[in-house]
């Protein structure tokens, strides 16, 4: 500024030195070093466009005259008016008043006319004070008035004021702005509360302001104002803070002074204030729609599951989500949230998102830990929405990139693992996984989306091969639910339960009874890979068991009355399953069970089946053989019967007489069916010979007489 000040100085002693007018001079040195633009232009040249009156000699009252955006005030101590293409105003003492500016004046140009006075004297004037240099001529020329410093602020109310006994004439004025010299600067908003809620309040947005030379400027608060255009809506409380009143909308507007170095700046917002807040995510999930609404919400303890980049998902405790999407939102994952606020509430892409979120509205911000909820696939529904969730026993299907459990599907998506910090977890065609992730949704599907590849946890259980099963289930009373339960059996042989059916050891159903008998109504399925040792208890209440092969064929059948096995785990049943192949063995329904095993054997150690079978009948006293019986040597025997002429009329009480109770006494027959196996070779039989007393009740026998059976297997391909 002293550089264009000291030329003006040296150019005006040349312009005296000439003789010239000093202003007309500094007109043109104005126009060749400066191209600045007038920041208002008042034009006189339409006749019409003022409403100033365009005839008459005595139009001297003070009045104001507007062109429809300035208005400005004519005062005349002769006459004013409007001719052809230019505004007059005479003489002495006559003014025109120009609006106050919202900006520092440094010059003010007024252009004359050709038919103008040479004689006419004008200056600029605020108040009663001269506040530039007088001028001479208004006649083919442009006076310029430089504003002295002390009176260039914004708001000055300037005139032109004729200081001679003559009239001038005006066709254009024009207002410089000025220069300002300081740094500019441009002021930021962050944590705006765009939406607020009736009688809350919140603090202000945060503003960072810069200079354009990137220095970042240090405000303070007796620097900051702050202007909200309607004070019904809204008002400055508690000096930074903003209180809500009313509903309706307005714009608020802050304000930085500036420095002796950087320029004053300002910013502005949009601000809506409602009424009656939300208080549940499920009804804000169906208030949203696709048109962004602003609406109030009050928290009471939801929580924040995941934060991701300008997205924060939380999630109330009865399973809804809502999806925070405003940039530099500041929540933090596993924060309780409370308190009351405003923001704008959307539907995009099936998901309810609430946007323009600032967390200073909030009252708390507790942190914990974000916890999965453990759920079943078949329940997730779209209100489960950005919680964050764990689904267990999923397999993934590749071709669909979906995880089932078989019934129901959960699409998957790749969300938040993008980067080589989080990389994407790996994922295999029908592998069984642990899967945690947020529920996204995208229109109508339902996704989950891991957080980190930690959150999808391979739980596939590898073939391990077969491993031999020793089940006392007298021990296992936790498995006996009545209801199908698959085990596991660990290298020590530990069983356990286990939710994988494909890699399960056994299949075991049954109801508990008690220690004694163990599981009653048991049943089993078991993969085995080749020859076998089947080992059943023996009780008092025993049964046949048929054991039968995928193809549904019999491949070994015992019988498991005996001596309890309670008292002497020696007392067992033992059967093999001969055919050195896979398959699944299926077991028959056994009365009760205290145990059960089957055990892998090689081909080549199986005991010999028997090939010739001799039953020898003995008398009551042991020894005296009655007769003996040929048969083949099969699994099962069949049947023996015995006619009434080989029964004894001595009725003789046997200790042994619980020992076998599968006679069925018809037509003086008694019929006995004995199945033999490698583990009663050569057992003597107790046959209790009996009739029916139907004075007692049916099918209890009278003891009659006491025989001995003693069966021997022989195999006739000896070794």
């Amino acid at each position: 500024m002293k550089y264009k000040l000291l030329r003006f100085t040296l150019l005006s002693a040349l312009a005296l030195l000439c003789g010239g007018g000093i202003f007309a001079l500094g007109h043109a040195l104005t126009k060749a070093q400066d191209e600045a633009q007038p920041e208002v232009t008042l034009d006189f040249t339409d006749k019409d466009a003022w409403n100033i009156p365009t005839s008459g000699s005595s139009n001297k009252d003070l009045a104001s005259f507007t062109d429809g955006t300035n208005t400005i005030k004519l005062y005349a101590t002769t006459n004013y008016k409007m001719n052809t293409g230019y505004l007059i105003l005479g003489k002495k003492d006559s003014y025109l008043e120009l609006p106050a500016f919202d900006f520092d004046v440094e010059k003010i140009e007024v252009t004359g006319t050709s038919g103008a006075s040479e004689s006419v004297k004008q200056n600029i004037y605020v108040g009663d004070e001269a506040v530039s240099t007088e001028t001479t001529g208004a006649k083919n020329v442009t006076n310029t008035y430089l504003i002295n410093s002390a009176y260039q602020a914004a708001g000055n109310i300037y005139k032109l004021k004729v200081t001679s006994a003559h009239n001038t004439q005006i066709t254009y004025i024009k207002v410089y702005k000025k220069e300002d010299t300081r740094i500019a600067t441009t002021m930021t908003l962050t944590n705006i509360a765009k939406v607020g809620v009736v009688n809350d309040a919140s603090s202000f947005p945060t503003k960072e302001v810069k200079g354009n030379d990137g220095t970042t400027i240090e405000t303070y608060m007796d620097e900051v104002s702050y202007v909200i255009a309607d004070p019904t809506v809204a008002t400055v409380f508690e000096g930074n803070k903003i209180k809500y009143l009313a509903t309706g909308t307005t714009t608020v507007t802050i304000n930085w002074s500036g420095n002796s170095n950087y320029q004053p700046c300002s910013a502005s917002y949009n601000l809506t204030v409602v009424d009656n807040p939300y208080t549940s995510f499920a009804a804000l999930q169906a208030a949203a729609t696709t048109t962004s609404t602003s609406v109030g919400i009050t928290l009471n303890g939801q929580k924040v599951v995941y934060v991701n980049g300008n997205n924060a998902y939380l999630a109330d405790s009865e399973g809804n989500g809502l999806l925070v999407y405003t940039k530099d939102h500041g929540l933090r994952a596993g924060s309780t949230l409370t308190g009351t606020f405003g923001c704008n509430l959307v539907l995009y892409q099936g998901n309810t998102e609430i946007t323009d979120f600032e967390l200073s509205d909030l009252d708390g911000n507790e942190f914990g830990n974000a916890e999965p909820v453990a759920m079943v696939l078949g329940d997730i529904t779209t209100a489960n929405q950005s919680t964050l969730v764990t689904l267990t026993n999923v397999t993934y299907d590749a071709e669909n990139n979906v995880f089932t459990d078989g019934t129901n599907t959960i699409a998957y998506f790749n969300k938040f693992c993008k980067t080589a910090d989080n990389p994407e977890p790996v994922l295999e065609d029908g592998r069984i996984y642990e899967v945690t992730g947020i529920i996204v949704l995208y229109n109508e599907t339902i996704e989950i989306c891991p957080r980190e590849a930690a959150d999808v946890k391979d739980i596939s259980t590898d073939p391990v091969g077969f491993r031999d099963i020793k089940a006392d289930l007298t021990q296992l009373q936790n498995l006996a639910t009545g209801s199908e339960v698959y085990i596991a059996v660990a290298e020590d042989g530990t069983i356990s339960q286990t939710d994988n059916a494909e890699a399960a050891a056994a299949t075991l159903k049954g109801n508990w009874h008690s220690t004694g008998y163990g599981w009653s109504n048991f049943t089993a399925s078991v993969p085995v890979e080749g020859c076998v040792k089947i080992t059943y208890a023996t009780h008092d209440y025993g049964n046949d068991i048929v054991v039968t092969n995928d193809a549904g064929e019999e491949v070994a059948k015992l019988n498991t009355t005996g001596a309890k096995w309670s008292s002497d785990p020696s007392n067992v049943v033992v059967a093999y399953y001969r055919t050195n192949a896979p398959t699944t063995l299926h077991f028959s329904k056994a009365n009760y069970n205290p145990y059960f095993a089957v055990e892998a054997i090689d081909e080549a150690d199986l005991p010999p089946l028997p090939t010739t079978i001799t039953l020898t009948y003995y008398d009551t006293d042991g020894t005296t053989i009655i007769g003996t019986q040929e048969l083949d040597g099969q699994v099962e025997i069949g049947q023996f019967q015995y006619g009434a002429t080989d029964v004894d009329t001595n009725g003789v009480y046997s200790e042994h007489f619980e020992d076998f109770t599968y006679g069925v006494f018809s037509s003086n027959v008694l019929k006995i069916t004995y199945y033999v196996s490698e583990s009663n070779t050569g057992d003597v039989i107790h046959l209790n010979v009996q009739e029916q007393n139907n004075d007692v009740m049916p099918y209890i026998y009278k003891l009659r007489t006491n025989y001995f059976v003693n069966v021997n297997a022989e195999n006739s391909s000896e070794e």
